[in-house]
């Protein structure tokens, strides 16, 4: 199952908090080695990256260093419609190998998505409607952690999926599906937080509440409706029991 509860990727991820963070950035002002490039045309032109193959076929740069979890942080901006008339950049979360791997892409097909390839079969699973303007530079960012990828976009959250290769490594890089500049690539290795509750509030509906007092705590339940990613998921499953405990400070 690709989607989870919110509820369950803010505890995921507030349980990094305390942990160092090792990282790894790269401006891209100078050629530094440890980079593959898997499909598109790369190179490195006036203190940026470019890819310049003009067609919507996946091109991705990825780095040497495996990651299992953590943040990546992408600066770029497609700078030329491709072969379908759209601008693309992207995150490479993880490239196992050619049958292998998920990506997330923003603008291709009008819309944020989740691209991913496992044991050679390929799903695409939007997550939300989104136009990349040509020439406007974007802070495309994923969280991994606990099985969950967190998606932001210019610090706005547009969307969490399940990680298909959770727990496994695999090398993060560069994504992009038009013609476009990269400024800016960081990896951190542990996944942090950022406030995404009015994000939840507004994409995740809330059902209805039950409560049970005590004179020491609170619980609270809440059944949340989480709509369905992908076409193929319409079950139960897509539904979760929240609990809350609330000490009373006495």
């Amino acid at each position: 199952m690709r989607h989870v509860s919110l509820v369950t990727c803010l505890i995921a991820f507030a349980s990094q908090l305390s942990l160092p963070a090792l990282t790894f950035e790269d401006d891209f002002s100078t050629r530094r080695d440890g980079w593959q490039a898997v499909g598109g045309k790369w190179a490195w032109e006036g203190g940026k990256l470019v890819q310049t193959a003009p067609t919507d076929s996946y091109s991705q740069f990825v780095r040497d260093e495996p990651l299992a979890e953590g943040t990546i942080t992408v600066e770029a901006a497609a700078t030329a419609p491709n072969s379908s008339k759209d601008g693309c950049v992207g995150i490479v979360c993880k490239h196992l190998d050619k049958d292998n791997w998920i990506a997330i892409r923003f603008g291709a097909y009008k819309g944020i998505m989740a691209l991913m390839t496992v044991a050679g079969k390929k799903e695409i699973v939007q997550l939300r409607q989104f136009t990349c303007e040509l020439g406007r530079r974007y802070r495309c960012e994923v969280q991994m952690t606990h099985g969950i990828i967190l998606v932001t976009l210019d610090g706005k959250t547009t969307g969490v999926i399940a990680d298909p290769f959770k727990g496994q490594p695999g090398r993060p890089g560069i994504f992009a599906q038009s013609p476009a500049e990269f400024y800016r690539f960081r990896v951190d290795d542990k996944a942090r937080v950022g406030d995404v509750t009015s994000e939840a509030n507004a994409r995740f509906a809330s059902g209805p509440r039950v409560t049970e007092d005590s004179k020491t705590w609170r619980l609270e339940a809440a059944d949340y409706s989480v709509a369905p990613l992908s076409p193929t998921l319409r079950s139960a499953e897509l539904c979760t029991l929240a609990l809350y405990l609330r000490n009373r400070g006495t």
